[in-house]
């Protein structure tokens, strides 16, 4: 990741925290002092989420912690019959299976600092399929 996007990014995550109610380009040029252009020219850009994550979380921990990955497993109850992946899970609160969405969030844990850092999240299908395989190239590019 380049200089320049890295502090667009900081400057956009900034920004998004101080704009009260909606937030659009016109709000991001409002608040953060570049064009409304600039915003959504560098919101078009790629980004590797991944990558980005498990950088703050070494920057966090440093590099003699001890790390261990954590897995989260979290419905999220939802109706509707046109929300994507909508399908029947198991609740862990509710003690059933219920009507509703999945994701699997990935955590990195600092042992030492008792401190977690979230690496991603992937949605799963009704079949239990992960969501353009995202998950069959995930632990490559973690570790």
């Amino acid at each position: 990741m380049s200089k320049r996007f890295l502090n667009w990014l900081i400057l956009t995550i900034r920004t998004v925290a101080l704009i009260p109610g909606k937030v659009n380009f016109t709000q991001l040029s409002r608040y953060g002092g570049r064009t409304a252009k600039t915003f959504a020219s560098n919101f078009k850009t790629s980004v590797d989420w991944m990558k980005v994550n498990i950088g703050m979380a070494q920057d966090c921990f440093g590099p003699a912690d001890d790390m261990a990955v954590a897995i989260d497993p979290s419905f999220i109850s939802k109706s509707g019959s046109l929300t994507y992946g909508i399908g029947r899970f198991w609740s862990g609160v509710a003690q059933r299976v219920k009507r509703g969405l999945e994701i699997m969030a990935i955590g990195a844990i600092s042992l030492s600092k008792h401190t977690c850092v979230m690496l991603g999240a992937v949605q799963y299908r009704a079949q239990n399929e992960a969501v353009d395989g995202v998950m069959a190239g995930f632990w490559g590019k973690c570790f």
